[in-house]
């Protein structure tokens, strides 16, 4: 009844462990989740009153396919503060998400048997969308010792005659890794050297930084590429509005309007009202943001504090995002609540069952042995369920894995 496609397509497991978490709770167990990829904070108070004027005004139709004149204005003047290029607003594509945003680009740019160069670990759902769209994804490993990121010369190493796309994502998700100017300049010097090469640089968390105001950018870092590389970016990490699926792509032209070619024959425009609340976040200053950052910041250096004194974990901390991503190989084959888990997602299941907290296993992510954290929730929550994690593993730790002092009350 399905097309090969689909059959090959695995759920997200992302969202598949946060419906599991969520089942558990309805069952009347009180599950901590460390799984969701969303802040639990309200947006801008700004946001939600444009919301209600918009609908006032009656904004309930279509609008362009591309996004409102205004929305894309607004788009075009952010990028230009953050990058220092100018995009016209033409060349803006406004989508139901990033995610569409991404999808839009892969399907615009790969003929079948193309190569997608993904840097792992990486976000889940990069390969899928590669296949779909008839590319084939190769995933570059990134060592913990380079902070997991990709280097020039691994990048230069995974490239061939169907190179076609490399997908850039910095600030990371799974790993929190940020690339630093340098770096960016690097990479662009192996895509300018290869013709047919393309990056797509997702950008969805580049305000979510800890040392600066944001992460450096790869256009600012190498504006010469910008006619080899498109933007993706949206509202749903940084404000908080990961329900009102606003996205965007800006890059050339040819490449945009084939965008907006795709999504007039998929979704068309995305919501009217929905549109003027990502008009407001843009436009309404960054006070917002400051204060969603000094949280996030706070609740990077609870979790990091805690994990690092974790037995049989080992943490390069996130410079950017809001998961952590430690190791738990020393686990693995180990004894563990009566088991012996073989893999993270064993591993997570156990913790789930016994510990009643909810992690993501790294084979989400391309990389075993890794398991992902968010620190994205409360931070009452937050600390109650490190709690409930440190007390289960060091009640399990076997002497084979040196104990670490424990974290103070």
């Amino acid at each position: 009844m399905l097309s090969s496609r689909i059959r090959a397509l695995e759920e997200s497991a992302t969202l598949a462990l946060s419906a599991r978490a969520a089942a558990l709770r309805a069952a009347g167990r009180e599950v901590i989740s460390f799984t969701a990829g969303e802040l639990d904070l309200p947006p801008p108070p700004a946001v939600l009153e444009a919301v209600g004027q918009a609908l006032a005004r009656g904004q309930t139709r279509y609008t362009p396919t591309g996004g409102t004149p205004e929305l894309r204005a607004a788009i075009a003047a952010a990028i230009e503060r953050d990058t220092g290029i100018a995009y016209r607003p033409e060349q803006i594509v406004v989508s139901n998400g990033a995610k569409q945003s991404l999808y839009n680009l892969l399907q615009v740019l790969c003929e079948p048997g193309d190569e997608v160069i993904i840097p792992r670990p990486y976000w889940v759902s990069y390969p899928a969308m590669a296949r779909l769209a008839e590319a084939v994804p190769v995933l570059v490993e990134t060592r913990a010792a380079d902070g997991f990121k990709l280097t020039a010369a691994a990048l230069e190493q995974a490239l061939g005659p169907r190179s076609r796309v490399l997908v850039l994502n910095s600030p990371n998700n799974p790993t929190g890794a940020v690339y630093e100017e340098a770096e960016l300049r690097q990479l662009a010097e192996v895509v300018l050297a290869h013709p047919r090469l393309f990056v797509i640089a997702d950008a969805i968390y580049g305000k979510l930084v800890f040392d600066r105001p944001a992460a450096p950018s790869l256009l600012r870092a190498a504006p010469q590429v910008r006619e080899r590389a498109a933007l993706v970016d949206g509202v749903s990490k940084t404000y908080a509005m990961t329900g009102f699926r606003i996205g965007w792509a800006a890059g050339p032209r040819e490449v945009m309007e084939g965008c907006l070619r795709l999504q007039s024959h998929s979704t068309s425009c995305a919501a009217a009202p929905c549109q003027a609340a990502a008009l407001a976040a843009l436009t309404g200053g960054e006070e917002p943001l400051a204060a969603v950052r000094a949280l996030l910041a706070e609740r990077r250096r609870l979790m990091v504090e805690r994990l690092q004194r974790l037995p049989g974990l080992a943490l390069v901390p996130p410079q950017g995002a809001f998961y952590c991503f430690p190791s738990v190989a020393a686990w693995l084959g180990q004894s563990v609540a009566g088991s012996c888990p073989q893999s993270t997602e064993q591993l997570c299941q156990l913790l789930l069952e016994h510990a009643q907290v909810a992690l993501v296993p790294g084979e989400a992510f391309g990389a075993p042995g890794h398991v992902r954290l968010s620190f994205a929730l409360a931070t009452e929550e937050l600390v109650r369920g490190l709690e409930r994690l440190e007390g289960f593993l060091r009640e399990q730790a076997p002497a084979a894995l040196p104990q670490k002092p424990a974290a103070p009350a």
